[in-house]
């Protein structure tokens, strides 16, 4: 199990985070590739807001296949870029 820890003599976390995540040796980690806003049938939801929840739904799945959940996610990087079409 990880352990998160928001040590004392550092400043609090200004967002829902903790400053360090222990997990423990001869753990399995599991490394997810990029995720974008497409459905599982390849169709691309209009809006931003719903391309976004698509992407945290496929980070869902994803770890559901592997018996995993959000609780077991350590580092989670986002990048917001202006959209192009897809071909």
């Amino acid at each position: 199990m990880v352990t998160f820890l928001n040590p004392p003599g550092v400043h609090t976390p200004v967002g829902t985070y903790s400053h360090t995540a222990l997990v423990p040796g001869g753990t399995e980690l599991l490394f997810i590739s990029g995720q974008v806003g497409v459905r599982p049938d390849g169709s691309t939801p209009p809006t931003i807001a719903e391309q976004a929840e698509q992407v945290f739904a496929n980070i869902a799945a994803l770890l559901a296949a592997h018996g995993a959940d959000a609780t077991a996610l350590v580092k989670l990087t986002m990048f917001v870029v202006a959209g192009q079409e897809l071909q």
